[in-house]
């Protein structure tokens, strides 16, 4: 078992173990888990994951193994896309545009 904790109110918990089923039949299993939740320095934007992954192996004989394994994943993570704006109205930072081939073209053919 391993616990995390960080900044913004951010903990992870995971869980790994496994072993035998029962001495001498070859059956063996594991188990892993993971539990996260965490917030952001941006407001409302928090997420929360929760992974589960059994699995159960089989060894045959020596040459010959089967192997059923399981993977759950359930995540809620906001979609956070843009930059903050300030001001009302909105002030939104404009940048010059680039000068492309084109307009080199453009200037080259009024001469």
């Amino acid at each position: 078992m391993e616990q995390q904790i960080g900044s913004f109110a951010f903990y992870r918990t995971t869980l790994d173990f496994g072993g035998p089923v029962s001495a001498g039949d070859g059956l063996f299993y594991r188990f892993d888990m993971a539990y996260e939740n965490a917030g952001s320095f941006i407001d409302f934007a928090q997420n929360e994951r929760v992974f589960i992954a059994p699995k159960l192996r089989w060894e045959i004989d020596a040459a010959t193994q089967i192997t059923f394994d399981f993977h759950y994943l359930n995540t809620r993570d906001p979609f956070i896309n843009g930059i903050p704006v300030f001001g009302s109205p909105p002030r939104i930072p404009t940048c010059p545009a680039p000068p492309t081939s084109m307009t080199r073209l453009a200037r080259a053919s009024r001469k």
